[in-house]
């Protein structure tokens, strides 16, 4: 998108620790954003912990997002990330999510074991 749009691009890096994942921005990326207005651009928004933590690592090298880009969003997390950080939300389409808690996946209520599922 950013080649596209003939506009500087940047990416954060997923790392894991203690059981947790992170996205990050690299060290050497940090100037390119500071005092920036910014678009958080991702594939497919779900669960959001991509976007909540990547406008979270860049507001942290003082950049300043104001939009959130997807071809597809799944349910409302999305929207809410936008909501609470005042960022415009576009998506290409709009689907409702099937993420379930453990309690309410139809699934585990049947025993069906998610290993090996496509």
């Amino acid at each position: 998108m950013a080649l596209e749009l003939q506009v500087p691009f940047c990416y954060t890096e997923q790392r894991a620790s203690n059981g947790d994942v992170d996205y990050l921005l690299p060290q050497a990326l940090k100037g390119l954003v500071k005092g920036k207005r910014v678009a958080v651009v991702d594939d497919v928004v779900n669960a959001g912990s991509a976007i909540k933590a990547t406008v979270l690592a860049l507001e942290r090298a003082h950049a300043k997002p104001v939009l959130i880009g997807a071809m597809v969003v799944y349910g409302e997390t999305a929207c809410e990330i936008a909501s609470r950080g005042n960022l415009q939300l576009l998506a290409l389409e709009e689907r409702p999510s099937r993420i379930w808690e453990p309690r309410n996946c139809p699934l585990c209520a049947q025993g069906v074991p998610l290993e090996g599922r496509a």
